[in-house]
């Protein structure tokens, strides 16, 4: 059945295709591609790219700390699970705070908020203040604040604009309220 499918006629139209300028020239062409090179979208693609580094990196430093301090998996487990059930009991109420408030205030004072903990973890490190009852506060609290931001990311990405135009249908919609 698979040697059906790939005849050699196929075969060869779907490289020319896949390897030629019509690919690039179709995406060029393309909304993707207007979205992809607006200024909008470029800062916001950076924007992630250094949060999600940023959060990346302090779960691994958190993680890395309490099993080099313990050696103990148990207590590595309670840690990241004091991360993460903020997350479960809180999203339906931050869904409704994301839907009723301000969405750019919500996502700037997640991120300043995320960047405290961050350098609040840097400075209890530093200080020789850090504790594992320290750590599950402040696991706890990253957890409250990722309840917030994980809602509020997409919310902000749909109502971004992209580009100078604005669709037909966006437009209507605009001039009919």
């Amino acid at each position: 059945m698979c040697s059906t499918l790939l005849t050699p006629e196929l075969t060869s139209s779907w490289l020319r295709y896949f390897s030629g300028d019509s690919m690039i020239e179709a995406f060029m062409g393309s909304r993707a591609a207007q979205t992809a090179f607006s200024r909008p979208c470029q800062l916001w693609l950076l924007g992630q790219t250094a949060s999600g580094i940023g959060t990346w990196m302090t779960r691994l430093a958190i993680a890395w700390y309490v099993f080099h301090v313990t050696h103990s998996v148990a207590l590595l487990g309670l840690i990241g699970f004091a991360g993460q059930i903020p997350v479960l009991l809180l999203s339906p109420v931050a869904a409704w705070v994301v839907d009723s408030c301000s969405r750019k205030h919500l996502f700037v004072a997640t991120q300043v908020n995320a960047a405290v903990q961050a350098f609040a973890l840097a400075y209890l490190n530093h200080c020789h203040g850090l504790t594992i009852p320290i750590l599950a506060i402040l696991g706890i609290l990253r957890g409250c604040n990722n309840a917030i931001d994980l809602p509020v990311r997409p919310a902000m990405r749909a109502g971004m604009k992209i580009g100078h135009r604005m669709s037909r249908e966006r437009c209507s919609a605009a001039e009919q309220k």
